[in-house]
Protein backbone atom coordinates (compact mmCIF):
# COMPACT_ATOMS: atom_id res chain seq x y z
CA UNK A 1 0.00 0.00 0.00
CA UNK A 2 1.26 3.47 -0.95
CA UNK A 3 1.00 6.28 1.58
CA UNK A 4 0.55 9.83 0.28
CA UNK A 5 0.42 13.14 2.13
CA UNK A 6 -1.35 16.00 0.35
CA UNK A 7 -0.84 19.54 1.63
CA UNK A 8 -3.61 22.11 1.24
CA UNK A 9 -6.02 19.18 0.98
CA UNK A 10 -8.99 21.23 2.20
CA UNK A 11 -8.93 23.65 -0.75
CA UNK A 12 -10.66 22.97 -4.10
CA UNK A 13 -7.54 21.77 -5.93
CA UNK A 14 -6.45 19.63 -2.96
CA UNK A 15 -9.88 18.03 -2.65
CA UNK A 16 -9.89 17.20 -6.37
CA UNK A 17 -6.40 15.70 -6.16
CA UNK A 18 -7.34 13.54 -3.15
CA UNK A 19 -10.53 12.34 -4.88
CA UNK A 20 -8.49 11.46 -7.97
CA UNK A 21 -6.14 9.36 -5.84
CA UNK A 22 -9.13 7.57 -4.36
CA UNK A 23 -10.17 6.47 -7.86
CA UNK A 24 -6.98 4.61 -8.73
CA UNK A 25 -7.10 0.79 -8.45
CA UNK A 26 -3.89 0.55 -6.40
CA UNK A 27 -4.51 0.61 -2.68
CA UNK A 28 -3.45 4.03 -1.37
CA UNK A 29 -3.70 5.61 2.05
CA UNK A 30 -4.08 9.37 1.65
CA UNK A 31 -3.58 11.82 4.50
CA UNK A 32 -4.18 15.54 4.24
CA UNK A 33 -2.87 18.70 5.82
CA UNK A 34 -4.40 22.15 5.98
CA UNK A 35 -3.11 25.45 7.38
CA UNK A 36 -6.61 26.79 8.00
CA UNK A 37 -8.76 25.35 10.75
CA UNK A 38 -11.80 26.44 8.71
CA UNK A 39 -10.87 24.14 5.80
CA UNK A 40 -9.68 21.19 7.87
CA UNK A 41 -13.09 19.51 7.97
CA UNK A 42 -13.31 19.63 4.15
CA UNK A 43 -10.39 17.25 3.61
CA UNK A 44 -11.85 14.03 2.13
CA UNK A 45 -9.46 11.69 4.00
CA UNK A 46 -9.64 9.84 7.29
CA UNK A 47 -6.34 11.38 8.50
CA UNK A 48 -6.38 15.19 8.73
CA UNK A 49 -3.71 17.41 10.20
CA UNK A 50 -3.62 21.10 11.02
CA UNK A 51 -0.21 22.56 10.12
CA UNK A 52 1.36 26.01 10.47
CA UNK A 53 1.30 28.32 7.45
CA UNK A 54 3.95 27.37 4.90
CA UNK A 55 6.13 30.42 5.50
CA UNK A 56 6.33 29.79 9.26
CA UNK A 57 9.60 28.26 10.52
CA UNK A 58 7.89 25.24 12.11
CA UNK A 59 6.10 24.18 8.89
CA UNK A 60 8.76 21.73 7.61
CA UNK A 61 9.24 20.26 11.08
CA UNK A 62 5.49 19.63 11.38
CA UNK A 63 5.36 17.99 7.94
CA UNK A 64 8.22 15.68 8.95
CA UNK A 65 6.38 14.71 12.15
CA UNK A 66 3.35 13.69 10.08
CA UNK A 67 5.56 11.92 7.51
CA UNK A 68 7.18 9.89 10.30
CA UNK A 69 3.91 9.14 12.12
CA UNK A 70 2.04 8.02 8.97
CA UNK A 71 5.08 6.44 7.27
CA UNK A 72 4.45 8.58 4.16
CA UNK A 73 6.00 7.44 0.84
CA UNK A 74 5.23 10.57 -1.15
CA UNK A 75 4.49 14.22 -0.33
CA UNK A 76 2.33 16.18 -2.78
CA UNK A 77 2.30 19.93 -2.01
CA UNK A 78 -0.80 21.41 -3.66
CA UNK A 79 -0.98 25.21 -3.06
CA UNK A 80 1.70 27.31 -4.80
CA UNK A 81 3.06 28.73 -1.56
CA UNK A 82 3.52 25.22 -0.18
CA UNK A 83 5.12 24.01 -3.44
CA UNK A 84 7.59 26.90 -3.13
CA UNK A 85 8.46 26.17 0.51
CA UNK A 86 8.72 22.39 0.04
CA UNK A 87 10.86 22.90 -3.07
CA UNK A 88 13.25 25.24 -1.26
CA UNK A 89 13.50 22.85 1.71
CA UNK A 90 13.42 19.52 -0.17
CA UNK A 91 16.65 18.38 1.50
CA UNK A 92 14.92 18.59 4.90
CA UNK A 93 11.80 16.66 3.82
CA UNK A 94 12.02 13.03 4.93
CA UNK A 95 10.16 11.51 1.97
CA UNK A 96 9.93 11.75 -1.82
CA UNK A 97 8.42 14.84 -3.44
CA UNK A 98 9.05 14.35 -7.19
CA UNK A 99 9.26 18.11 -7.72
CA UNK A 100 11.27 19.58 -10.59
CA UNK A 101 14.45 21.53 -9.83
CA UNK A 102 14.27 24.57 -7.56
CA UNK A 103 14.98 26.83 -10.54
CA UNK A 104 12.12 25.29 -12.55
CA UNK A 105 9.68 25.74 -9.67
CA UNK A 106 10.67 29.41 -9.33
CA UNK A 107 10.27 30.02 -13.07
CA UNK A 108 6.89 28.26 -13.20
CA UNK A 109 5.60 30.43 -10.35
CA UNK A 110 6.69 33.63 -12.12
CA UNK A 111 4.28 34.32 -14.99
CA UNK A 112 6.47 36.93 -16.64
CA UNK A 113 9.58 34.75 -16.55
CA UNK A 114 7.60 31.75 -17.82
CA UNK A 115 6.25 33.80 -20.72
CA UNK A 116 9.77 34.95 -21.66
CA UNK A 117 11.03 31.37 -21.75
CA UNK A 118 8.01 30.17 -23.75
CA UNK A 119 8.55 32.97 -26.26
CA UNK A 120 12.24 31.98 -26.63
CA UNK A 121 11.17 28.38 -27.29
CA UNK A 122 8.38 29.42 -29.71
CA UNK A 123 5.64 28.07 -27.46
CA UNK A 124 2.33 29.88 -28.11
CA UNK A 125 1.35 31.99 -25.10
CA UNK A 126 -0.68 35.08 -24.29
CA UNK A 127 1.13 38.39 -24.71
CA UNK A 128 2.69 39.21 -21.34
CA UNK A 129 4.49 42.35 -20.27
CA UNK A 130 5.54 44.31 -17.21
CA UNK A 131 4.13 47.79 -16.72
CA UNK A 132 7.06 50.07 -15.99
CA UNK A 133 5.74 53.62 -15.82
CA UNK A 134 3.84 55.05 -12.90
CA UNK A 135 0.81 56.49 -14.62
CA UNK A 136 -2.81 55.78 -15.31
CA UNK A 137 -3.87 54.92 -18.82
CA UNK A 138 -6.60 53.18 -20.78
CA UNK A 139 -6.18 49.60 -21.92
CA UNK A 140 -8.34 47.66 -24.30
CA UNK A 141 -12.05 47.40 -23.45
CA UNK A 142 -11.95 50.74 -21.63
CA UNK A 143 -10.50 49.42 -18.38
CA UNK A 144 -8.48 51.86 -16.27
CA UNK A 145 -5.13 50.67 -14.95
CA UNK A 146 -2.57 52.10 -12.57
CA UNK A 147 0.87 50.78 -11.83
CA UNK A 148 2.16 50.99 -8.28
CA UNK A 149 5.96 51.11 -8.51
CA UNK A 150 6.44 50.64 -4.75
CA UNK A 151 4.75 47.25 -4.71
CA UNK A 152 5.73 46.25 -8.27
CA UNK A 153 2.27 44.98 -9.15
CA UNK A 154 -0.34 46.08 -11.61
CA UNK A 155 -3.58 47.05 -9.91
CA UNK A 156 -6.99 47.17 -11.49
CA UNK A 157 -9.16 50.08 -10.43
CA UNK A 158 -12.81 50.79 -10.99
CA UNK A 159 -15.25 53.58 -10.24
CA UNK A 160 -17.76 53.16 -7.44
CA UNK A 161 -20.70 55.28 -6.39
CA UNK A 162 -20.44 57.14 -3.10
CA UNK A 163 -22.75 59.05 -0.82
CA UNK A 164 -21.27 62.50 -1.43
CA UNK A 165 -20.05 64.37 -4.51
CA UNK A 166 -16.37 64.42 -3.50
CA UNK A 167 -16.19 60.68 -3.35
CA UNK A 168 -18.25 60.02 -6.49
CA UNK A 169 -15.45 59.76 -9.04
CA UNK A 170 -12.79 58.48 -6.75
CA UNK A 171 -11.02 55.36 -8.03
CA UNK A 172 -10.66 52.53 -5.56
CA UNK A 173 -8.74 49.33 -5.59
CA UNK A 174 -10.81 46.47 -6.89
CA UNK A 175 -8.41 43.57 -7.03
CA UNK A 176 -4.88 42.59 -7.94
CA UNK A 177 -4.40 41.64 -11.56
CA UNK A 178 -1.56 39.28 -12.32
CA UNK A 179 0.04 40.05 -15.63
Amino acid sequence: MKRVLVTGAGGPAGINFVKSLQLIPEKTLVSGTEASEYYLHLIPTSKRYLVPKAKEPSYIERLNEIIHKERIDFLHPQPDVEVEVVSENREKIKTKTFLPSKKTVKVCQDKLESAKIWKQKNVPAAKTFLLQKKRRYRKSHGKAWKFNMDQSKAWRWRKRKYANRKQRNRLLLDRVLEI
